[in-house]
């Protein structure tokens, strides 16, 4: 049976009454609108953590995404707000019996001083998964965004590394409605190499993008931490592939810096890196989504 779930959430500030207390960066933030259909659902705790970010996690109903499965999602952080999307657990995608893709649809609106983190665990493709995901993202000059993408190689326990048929993630992002940023990264298997062959010492493909002024400082670690050059006669780590790309856009004279963030190693050395990136966050967003999970 095929589900088609649909859902919109924006989080908006609320007034605090502590005259006294100095504006914080951040207001105080939380979901204004909710709308969801099955099989999607949203889960967004009141106390998560103690700073002024919301955190949302999406969840569907079943343990993941089954095939032929539709989810269409959209997030709005409004002006002066943060808020933090993660998950539960990784997202499950099931094999796909009767070659019918599995589908996800998102879009992400940022306001301006407003900060969004996307968060989530690994995507999980079980043997034969198709799965397709896009992201579009439309953000102010005065906006900041931090999205992390993980892809698993599968249920590595039962001998299904990379078994999966086809996986494609989009990403789309808007600066005051100019197109700046495009990429469409493609795993399927071929007559002549199957995903398998191809990527069976890793673990975990993951990319990270970081746009904003509001975030120049995790901007600046990143690059610092992986475009730096090696000395003559040292060695690189086998376990990792990486790059990482500045990126560096002008909008109405306006200045807004990021970087691109790619890397493919095995699951220890990937939460090693999601936790450099995570820990300049955290007196924004309070804690650690990855915390006690790997």
């Amino acid at each position: 049976m095929k589900r088609r779930g649909e859902g919109t959430v924006v989080v908006d500030a609320v007034r605090t009454y502590q005259p006294r207390v100095a504006r914080a960066k951040y207001e105080k933030s939380q979901a204004s609108c909710i709308k969801h259909s099955y099989p999607l659902k949203f889960l967004i705790p009141q106390y998560a953590c103690e700073t002024n970010c919301c955190w949302i996690y999406p969840i569907t109903y079943g343990g993941g995404l089954v095939e032929g499965d539709h989810i269409d999602i959209a997030f709005h952080i409004k002006q002066n707000c943060c808020a933090v999307i993660t998950s539960q657990e990784s997202t499950k995608v099931y094999g796909c019996e009767k070659n019918i893709v599995t589908k996800q649809m998102l879009q992400y609106q940022v306001d301006d001083d407003a900060l969004l983190c996307l968060l989530g665990d690994p995507i999980v493709c079980f043997k034969d998964a198709s799965y397709t995901q896009s992201q579009e993202i439309r953000m102010t000059a005065e906006g900041n965004i931090v999205l992390l993408d993980l892809l698993s190689a599968g249920r590595i326990a039962r001998g299904e590394s990379w078994q999966l048929t086809s996986f494609k993630n989009s990403l789309l992002v808007y600066i005051d409605d100019q197109p700046v940023f495009n990429e469409v990264s493609h795993l399927e298997n071929t007559p002549w190499l199957s995903v398998h062959a191809s990527m069976s010492e890793y673990e975990i493909l993951g990319t990270c993008i970081v746009i904003g002024n509001n975030v120049k400082n995790l901007v600046e670690i990143l690059c610092k931490k992986y475009s730096a050059q090696k000395k003559i006669g040292e060695r690189g780590d086998k376990r990792l592939l990486c790059s990482i790309s500045k990126l560096e856009y002008t909008i109405e004279k306006k200045t807004i810096l990021g970087c691109y963030l790619r890397f493919l190693t095995s699951a220890s050395k990937a939460y090693e890196i999601i936790d450099e990136i995570v820990q300049p966050l955290l007196p924004i967003i309070g804690t650690n989504p990855y915390h006690n999970k790997y």
